[in-house]
């Protein structure tokens, strides 16, 4: 059964979305084997040093708070709120995208053993009770980070709002994508390729979600009514 119009309006092309997620996907693991292993980058410890010597008032507490939102427990809360925005809204597909996206992001554990790349060492880590001591690529932070915050853009261009603020949920997305990058290795829980690594891995899932997705509304014909076809 095809897509109803409507609903196939709220997501890209087929082949952006196997495009995207190739290109991101395989720079995420080709960036994985230079730093598998114990393999560091001498670029790794310049971009650390010179941002863990930045010494602006708040930035630790902008650290901290970035760190806590797109932690596994801020994530969470804001699925559960995106969700009943979505469904408050009748944005039935976006809350289905926000499930499946999550499934994902959750099945992206199997990465950090399969690459096996140590974090930062103690002598990096101002407080070590920040940081897991599981493995660091990629950064799991930063790879929320990109989910939630692509997600967000991607519900705020289905509303009927103005362009300009279109424009600014870009902006400010990828402003607090790359604050989640740098609070991360600012308490050195992360080397910057991990963070680079995370974004990568981020995009690529987010491309995956839509294509399946996709195949769902193919399969059932209709996820979700839009506002549209209900008064039609």
């Amino acid at each position: 059964m095809s897509m109803p119009a409507a609903e196939r309006g709220t997501l890209p092309p087929r082949r952006t979305s196997i495009v995207v997620l190739l290109v991101f996907a395989t720079l995420g693991s080709l960036l994985g084997l230079f730093t598998a292993g114990d393999n560091v980058l001498s670029i790794d410890v310049t971009v650390l040093e010179a941002i863990q010597k930045i010494d602006w008032p708040g930035v630790d507490t902008v650290a901290r708070l970035s760190n806590a939102v797109f932690g596994t427990a801020g994530a969470l809360v804001f699925a559960a709120l995106f969700v009943i925005v979505a469904l408050m809204l009748d944005r039935r597909v976006f809350a289905v995208q926000l499930v499946v996206v999550v499934a994902l992001r959750l099945a992206g554990q199997v990465l950090k053993p399969l690459f096996d790349s140590p974090r930062p060492g103690i002598e990096y880590q101002p407080d070590p009770s920040l940081v897991s001591d599981s493995m660091g690529y990629p950064s799991g932070h930063a790879f929320t980070a990109t989910i939630i915050t692509t997600v967000i853009v991607l519900f705020i261009h289905s509303l009927d709002v103005p362009r300009w603020l279109r424009v600014l949920s870009v902006v400010v997305a990828a402003l607090a994508t790359l604050v989640a990058l740098f609070s991360r290795i600012r308490v050195g829980a992360h080397w910057p390729t991990d963070t680079i690594g995370g974004v990568c891995y981020g995009l690529a899932t987010v491309a995956l979600m839509q294509l399946i997705v996709g195949a769902m509304l193919e399969r059932t014909g209709s996820l979700a009514l839009s506002r549209t076809r209900r008064t039609a």
